[in-house]
């Protein structure tokens, strides 16, 4: 014998959501902020990037955080316009790997292939151009 159950629906759903572009402001620990012109900053986790990088221009979809309420929450959409195309940092070897830590902390690491190290050694400090935008999490 089985009985109806009476289904909730969640709050969350409930809330409404809003389309804002700002300017992304990246913490080192990942997550970030992107800061539109009028309005209150939206907070964006380190999953929920989609491959921005800090400075980037952005287009976020947010919504009233549940157990905040006033502040809000959101996932990036869209990368409106990228804020740079050089890095400078230090070259790393890592498992294999040629990766430019960068000076600005906010910023991801840099995958550089080996053809591309030229004389530089693990350690130097470097310029990369960024050919290809990271995806995701990945680098790039």
């Amino acid at each position: 014998m089985s009985r109806k159950r009476k289904i909730k629906k969640s709050k969350r759903n409930l809330r409404k959501s809003m389309i804002i572009e700002g300017k992304l402001t990246k913490n080192k620990r990942g997550f970030g902020f992107v800061c539109p012109e009028n309005g209150d900053d939206v907070f964006v986790s380190g999953r929920d990037m989609n491959g921005a990088m800090n400075g980037d221009i952005v287009r976020v979809k947010a919504r009233e955080n549940y157990r905040r309420h006033g502040a809000f929450e959101g996932y990036i959409i869209k990368i409106i316009e990228r804020s740079c195309q050089y890095i400078v940092g230090h070259l790393i070897r890592e498992r294999g790997l040629y990766l430019v830590n960068p000076i600005n902390n906010n910023n991801d690491y840099i995958m550089v292939s080996k053809k591309n190290i030229g004389a530089s050694k693990p350690g130097d400090v470097v310029k990369a151009k960024i050919l290809r935008y990271p995806k995701r999490r990945l680098y790039c």
